[in-house]
């Protein structure tokens, strides 16, 4: 299968089922269809991959005061 940051992951055979085992010591459930264990092995090393990038801090959010806005014979009239 593939290797992604590390994750180097192939199928293991235990009776009729199959899982994938990766280098980092996860193994996938069994599965009895070969392409599920297959992918359960690269969504492990994608999910990995994605866990490894560095986060973002989220920016400070500043609440703004809106000032009272009244209805006027001509449409809106801010700040009275």
């Amino acid at each position: 299968m593939g290797d992604v940051s590390g994750h180097s992951s192939e199928l293991e055979h235990r009776g009729s089922f199959a899982h994938a085992v990766c280098a980092c010591g996860w193994a996938g459930p069994g599965r009895r269809a070969l392409a599920r264990a297959r992918r359960d092995g690269s969504d492990h090393a994608t999910l990995a991959a994605l866990e490894s990038l560095p986060t973002v801090p989220a920016q400070a959010v500043r609440s703004v005061e809106l000032g009272s806005v009244e209805l006027g014979s001509g449409g809106l009239l801010a700040g009275r």
